[in-house]
């Protein structure tokens, strides 16, 4: 702290005697020192927040083996899992998931009756 410098800008920080604000500016100057702290410490949270994740988990991912050169869509035998609920009504399980964006060629289940 050096003289001079006193955070946050309040008027608490107004030397003894040499008090030259009226009332309503003390008010604004309170609001908005007050304002300026609590965004400074928001800021200083988002940062530790940010950085701290990343000096604890480093990856430590180490590539083993070489690309194949085969994509993924070229392969037969895929499929994806979706969570699915077996039901006494239905005959065949019902999906639990909205499936609107999925390929119905990555389901392993195939309706019989088709």
């Amino acid at each position: 702290y050096g003289k001079g410098f006193n955070f946050p800008a309040i008027p608490f920080w107004q030397t003894e005697g040499e008090k030259w604000m009226t009332e309503e500016q003390e008010q604004l100057t309170a609001f908005y020192g007050w304002t300026s702290f609590i965004l400074v410490v928001l800021v200083c949270m988002w940062i530790l927040r940010r950085a701290i994740p990343t000096l604890f988990y480093r990856a430590n991912y180490q590539v083993c083996g070489e690309d194949q050169g085969i994509p993924f869509s070229s392969v037969v035998s895929i499929s994806s899992y979706v969570p699915q609920v077996k039901s006494n009504i239905f005959p065949y399980p019902l999906l639990a998931v909205n499936t609107h964006d999925v390929d119905e060629e990555l389901y392993e289940w195939k309706d019989p009756e088709k």
